[in-house]
């Protein structure tokens, strides 16, 4: 079992590796060695957040899924500039799975204030689709925004008459499908603008 204060030494060796490994990178134009050194820092991050910060019940994982995340989508972006557009896509997928995934897990747990940040992390992730013409955020959008409202029906469903929350359930349903019917056209339209994105 490792102690508090070696812990203490194994982060401040990250902390400060990272930041030193950060210099050197941006001195010789390292690209790769600027990955290592911010994933040095996000390591002693990470241990920070698990053994001195005592985050019991993992309330607080977000704190660490969402700054990886964000670490993971602009290596990703890089990838895509220097033309290695596969690998960027499988490190977006890994990004948007790991970030949506623990926001989704902590809502049903814990409730709606991480629905709203799963809602909020869908609205970007929506924008970016967008700005970058990429159909995988667009898509990764709306299923974020679905499922923090999933995630609140859920949690619903243990507190409110069943027969409510599913009559509210069908009720949006069909309002779904009568806004799909009428708007089908547009639809349409907008399906053939994003077979030009990638």
């Amino acid at each position: 079992m490792i102690s508090l204060e070696q812990i203490w030494v194994i982060i401040e060796v990250l902390f400060w590796l990272g930041l030193l490994y950060i210099v050197v990178a941006i001195a010789r134009h390292s690209v790769r060695l600027g990955y290592v050194a911010t994933g040095m820092l996000l390591v002693a991050w990470l241990l920070f957040l698990l053994h001195i910060a005592d985050i019991s019940g993992r309330v607080y994982l977000h704190g660490y899924t969402i700054p990886l995340g964000l670490y993971i989508l602009a290596i990703s972006y890089l990838e895509w500039q220097y033309g290695h557009k596969t690998l960027a896509m499988w490190l977006d997928y890994a990004a948007v799975f790991m970030m949506m995934g623990t926001l989704f897990w902590q809502t049903l747990q814990f409730g709606w204030l991480y629905a709203m940040l799963l809602g909020s992390e869908g609205l970007a992730a929506l924008w970016w689709g967008s700005a970058r013409r990429l159909r995988r955020f667009l898509y990764a959008g709306m299923v974020g925004v679905i499922l923090a409202t999933l995630g609140q029906l859920i949690n619903a469903l243990w507190s409110v008459n069943q027969w409510i929350v599913f009559g509210l359930i069908g009720l949006s349903l069909v309002i779904i499908a009568v806004i799909v019917e009428r708007k089908l056209e547009d639809i349409k339209t907008l399906r053939e603008v994003f077979e030009t994105w990638d």
